[in-house]
């Protein structure tokens, strides 16, 4: 494992940094919102309470 110092600076000012793991080939990012509610895509009545959570892998992109 690498042992240098990661900055990462959120592209939106609701998701909060819970963790950074760094692996030889990889960096994984844990991340939450912080919104309190957020309106369905939908129907946009806003709901309080998560709907699911699943990992969104995220490839090509510069991170230096």
């Amino acid at each position: 494992m690498m042992n240098r110092q990661i900055h990462w600076s959120s592209p939106n000012p609701f998701l909060e940094v819970l963790d950074i793991q760094e692996e030889p080939s990889s960096i994984t990012f844990i991340v939450r919102s912080t919104h309190e509610s957020c309106p369905c895509p939908h129907c946009q009545v806003p709901s309080t309470r998560p709907h699911s959570r699943y990992t969104r892998m995220i490839q090509d992109l510069p991170i230096a």
